[in-house]
């Protein structure tokens, strides 16, 4: 029997993907591509955390669970995609540049768009 606890956190990490999937639309992206999503994320949740300890307005436990779920919410985005597309197309075109390098390619300049919005982002609320 699942815990209140861990019944819990599956729904606050499935309602961050309900969130997640009605503002960008349902996505699958290979695997560098989530694994630059992923560290966006895993910076936000080690900013709240120092700040927590430390001091500042992205501090305390409701931000660093708001971080936790995002995480965790990403990382569930990545699993379905391996589950739904498969191997190949999730971790093939990530970890093969010259075999399609049109892909390659392609994931390098998504990688830099997300960089510039979190770059945006960051410079906005600071």
């Amino acid at each position: 029997m699942t815990s209140p606890v861990v019944k819990k956190a599956i729904d606050l990490i499935f309602e961050e993907r309900k969130r997640q999937d009605a503002k960008w639309g349902v996505q699958h992206h290979p695997y560098l591509l989530y694994k630059a999503i992923l560290d966006e994320e895993l910076g936000e949740l080690a900013e709240a955390w120092l700040q927590t300890h430390f001091g500042g307005d992205k501090g305390g436990a409701e931000n660093v669970q708001k971080e936790l779920v995002q995480v965790c919410a990403v990382s569930l985005a990545m699993l379905e995609t391996l589950l739904e597309c498969g191997a190949e197309p999730f971790i093939g075109a990530s970890l093969d540049q010259t075999a399609r390098p049109e892909v390659w390619e392609a994931v390098c300049e998504v990688h830099k768009l997300i960089k510039e919005v979190v770059d945006e982002g960051a410079s906005e609320r600071d």
